[in-house]
């Protein structure tokens, strides 16, 4: 009986610990934003920005495009085709950061990056800091 109780206290830690290190940390999220920005993919940048922000963004989309009649919708959706063909083209552009400082606070995180924008070899750097908000225990870009 003693032998079952602890198989049973060992598996039930083994999940809880991995289903914690299975949770990206802000570090992680700031770093699938980076690539996504980079591939222009539209839905992973939505999930790693707070839903109520990206469900803000999709509303004003939608109303701009009954408003002016274009539907943003299919941009987004040729936005990596068209990045891609570009590229082929000769167009360079790279977006990377680099991480210089992360705070966690509970619920809350800032993480302060060298940002970097090459395009076509014109350089431009920035220093921005990036907030973030633990929603349901998954991190999320805060604006």
């Amino acid at each position: 009986m003693k032998n079952c109780k602890c198989l049973i206290i060992s598996l039930v830690s083994i999940l809880f610990f991995s289903a914690c290190a299975s949770t990206p940390s802000p570090r992680e999220v700031f770093t699938k934003y980076v690539t996504a920005l980079n591939n222009a993919d539209q839905n992973a940048l939505n999930e790693c920005i707070d839903p109520k922000m990206s469900n803000l963004a999709e509303g004003i989309n939608g109303f701009l495009g009954d408003l002016t009649g274009f539907n943003s919708d299919n941009f987004i959706k040729m936005a990596p085709g068209i990045l891609d063909i570009a590229r082929k083209m000769g167009f360079k552009l790279n977006i990377s950061g680099k991480i210089i400082n992360e705070t966690i606070t509970g619920d809350t995180a800032n993480i302060e990056a060298d940002m970097t924008v090459d395009m076509k070899g014109s350089i431009d750097s920035y220093r921005v800091k990036f907030p973030f908000v633990k929603i349901d225990g998954k991190w999320y870009m805060s604006p």
